[in-house]
Formats: C-alpha cells, sequence, structure tokens
C-alpha cells in the first residue's frame, strides 16, 4: 500500500474520499448517491489510470459509514430500522453457513458478501426528499457517462477503450460503456433512463424537459446497442408503471411516447442498429446464446436437488466461470429453500417499504418524494424481470434501492 503513495492518481483517490467522508457526515442524505457512483466508477477509474486495486476498499468504507450514520441516529434519538436489518443479517448468516458446510472459501466471495453491507448502510440514512432525489440525480449522471462513451466508441474515438473497466467497450456490436459487459450496461441504463423518466416530470422549465428528453432518447439508443432482451423487457414494464403512476394514460403521454419511440428508431436506424436489434430480438429459437442457457438452468436443477435445503454454497455452481444464467435457480442451487425464502423476504421487505413510501400523500400533507419512490419501485421491476434471464443476486443497484426501502 505505501508504494502506491508515489502514484498521484492513488493519492488523488484517497484525498477524494477523505473529502467525501467528511461531506458525508455533514449531509448523510448524500450517501446512497455517493455510494453508487463510486461502486460503479471505481473499476472504470482503476482501468483508465492503471492503478492497482484498493483492496479492502469496501470492507473499510461502509463499516465506517455505518458507525457514523448508527452514531448520528442515536444523537437523534431516531428509530432503526432493525426490521430490515434483521432479514439481510439473517440471509447473509445462511449464505456463510451454506458456504462453510460445503467447503467454499469465504475469501474468494468477500466482494459479493460486502454487497450485502450496502443496505445496512443505506437504510440508516435520513428518509426524505433529498435523499431519493439526490440518488435518482446520481442514476440519471452515470446514465449520461455512460453514454457518452458509447457514442465516442460508435464515432471511433479511441480515447473512449481507456475509460473501460473491461478488455474492451465494444464486442460483437453489443455497447458495454463504463461497465465492460453489455449485459451489466443494459441495466444500468435501464435504471438511469427510470431516473431521467422521473426528473422530466418533476422539471419545473421547458428548457430543462428538453434536455431530459434528448438524454432519456439517448439513453434508449444505448440501451438497445446493448442488444441485451432482458433489460429491453424490464424497461418497457417499468416505462409504463412509472407512466401511468406519474401521470396515467391520456393522449398526451401516447404521442409523447410514440414521438420518444420515433425519435429513438430513427436514430437506430441511422447508426445501423436496426438489424442487429431485429436479430437479436427476433431469433431466441435459433440464437446460441439463448439455447445454451436450457443446460444452465438444468444444471442449475441437479444441483438444487443434491442439496435442497442449504444449497451447494457460492461457486459450486461455477460462479466464476459457469452460471445458472437465472438468478432465482442461481439463489436456489447455492443457498437452498431456506436462503431462497430469506431472499425473497428481504427484496420483499424493500419493495413494501418504497411502496409506502411512494404514495402521494394526502390533499394536506402532499408527498413531494413520491414521484421518486416510484422511479425507484420501476428500477425494482426491471431488475427483477431482468433477472430471469441473467444472474444478479449480487447486483449493486439492487441491494442499494433495497436499503432505501428499509429506511424509517
Amino acid at each position: 500500500m505505501l508504494e502506491m503513495l508515489n502514484n498521484s492518481y492513488f493519492v488523488l483517490l484517497m484525498i477524494g474520499l477523505i473529502i467525501s467522508l467528511g461531506y458525508l457526515i455533514w449531509r448523510p442524505e448524500s450517501v446512497p448517491a455517493f455510494i453508487f457512483l463510486l461502486l460503479s466508477g471505481l473499476g472504470s477509474f482503476y482501468s483508465a489510470t492503471s492503478i492497482q486495486r484498493v483492496t479492502l476498499l469496501k470492507a473499510v468504507l461502509l463499516p465506517v459509514l455505518f458507525a457514523v450514520l448508527l452514531f448520528r441516529k442515536f444523537l437523534r434519538s431516531g428509530r432503526l430500522p432493525l426490521s430490515g436489518f434483521t432479514w439481510v443479517i439473517g440471509y447473509g448468516a445462511l449464505v456463510v453457513a451454506s458456504c462453510l458446510i460445503n467447503g467454499t472459501n469465504i475469501n474468494d466471495y468477500r466482494a459479493s458478501l460486502g454487497i450485502l453491507l450496502i443496505p445496512l448502510v443505506v437504510a440508516l440514512c435520513p428518509k426524505n426528499e433529498k435523499t431519493v432525489s439526490y440518488i435518482t440525480i446520481a442514476f440519471a449522471f452515470w446514465g449520461l457517462a455512460n453514454l457518452m462513451v458509447v457514442v465516442a466508441t460508435w464515432a471511433g474515438l479511441g480515447w473512449a477503450k481507456a475509460y473501460s473497466s473491461g478488455n474492451a467497450i465494444y464486442t460483437s456490436h453489443r455497447a458495454q460503456g463504463l461497465m465492460g459487459h453489455s449485459t451489466l450496461m443494459g441495466i444500468y441504463f435501464v435504471i438511469s433512463l427510470n431516473a431521467v423518466h422521473v426528473l422530466f416530470f418533476q422539471a419545473r422549465t421547458r428548457v430543462m424537459r428538453v434536455a431530459l428528453f434528448i438524454l432519456g432518447a439517448g439513453l434508449a439508443v444505448g440501451l438497445l446497442g446493448t442488444l441485451s432482451r432482458g433489460a429491453f423487457a424490464g424497461w418497457v414494464v417499468s416505462f409504463l408503471f412509472i407512466q401511468y403512476r406519474l401521470q396515467g394514460i391520456k393522449v398526451g403521454s401516447i404521442i409523447g411516447v410514440c414521438v420518444l419511440s420515433g425519435v429513438v428508431l430513427g436514430i437506430s436506424s441511422f447508426l445501423n442498429l436496426d438489424d442487429l436489434m431485429l436479430g437479436r430480438f427476433t431469433s431466441m429459437s435459433v440464437d446460441p446464446s439463448a439455447k445454451d442457457r436450457i443446460p444452465l438452468l438444468e444444471m442449475g436443477k441437479r444441483l438444487f436437488y443434491s442439496n435442497p435445503l442449504l444449497g451447494v454454497g457460492l461457486g459450486q455452481g461455477g460462479r466464476a466461470h459457469l452460471e445458472a444464467h437465472n438468478t432465482y435457480m442461481q439463489v436456489l442451487m447455492e443457498n437452498g429453500v431456506i436462503g431462497f425464502i430469506l431472499f425473497s423476504t428481504v427484496v420483499w421487505k424493500g419493495i413494501r417499504g418504497l411502496r409506502k413510501s411512494a404514495v402521494a400523500g394526502t390533499s394536506a400533507a402532499p408527498n413531494p418524494a413520491a414521484a421518486y419512490y416510484i422511479g425507484l419501485l420501476g428500477s425494482m421491476a426491471a431488475i427483477l424481470l431482468d433477472a430471469v434471464t441473467h444472474v444478479f443476486d449480487y447486483l449493486m443497484p439492487l441491494w442499494l434501492i433495497l436499503g432505501i426501502g428499509f429506511m424509517v
């Protein structure tokens, strides 16, 4: 670690983290947005600066934030999200127990288990409009950053490769952005699109609405560029949900959707993406990617039957190389029925909290944060739908949004 002090980028990162911690103590409403942007962009920062990854960063940073927020709760005699804590800790304990029983090396999965600290930290943040507005803005900003890289890559600008967290930004004509993987990029684009959707309705000026409309159209093109069928289906469902909850089905809404669709399709055609998308979305019966998932599901089912109560533990189904390609089968396979029940309960508790916060309030006391919670609910729906075709049980935004649902 000491030799890394000679690297100016590493010193810059440490100074930024120290300053950020001071600001977060002063403004705890910013914690969820900070965690999202830090953990989403850290891989790209490492790749762009060619510095060694800082080990145990989450293991140090998240407990520090947890201790600070917990101390703040005690000082203000605030309520603790004990229900959320209980279920998340219970699920984490079951995962660890399953690994120990099956002889799994826990050290190989510290990063995955560290994700479970995120909802505990986020649940301690203040439950107010600022917290959910900041995280919504962070979602939108991250989408803009990724869109810039994708557009730069399509334009053939070489500098964009420096900011990819993977080996290439653009593989087999699929946009990967800063996430280094088209599947991840797809669901992150959906989350950003939902955030822009909410911000569009919250905007008070015509100029801001036009800017957000243009950004939304660009993000939609980026999403189509990932060729992720699960993410696209999740966006359609979440878009309709958010649109219905925020404005209802009106003539103006239908016209707006048609205009947005026309703009997106026009840009996609200009970029020659239409043929790729048509082949990707209409050839699932003969697509090798789709056909190869059937053996993976059968493998997951066989492993689940071998130990249905506690599962086979993390990695025994080949997490690093070969997954079930389905979140729900993955959880059943690795953690058994007990783990699946705990995982489902954690998700349900988080969604239930978001639903309670998404009510518009009364005429005497309207809830100004309701629209932001509706956007978060839409993103949860998209993640859970996309999870049918991908493994998202340790997806960072999933646990972060659940933590917002646990806030009291």
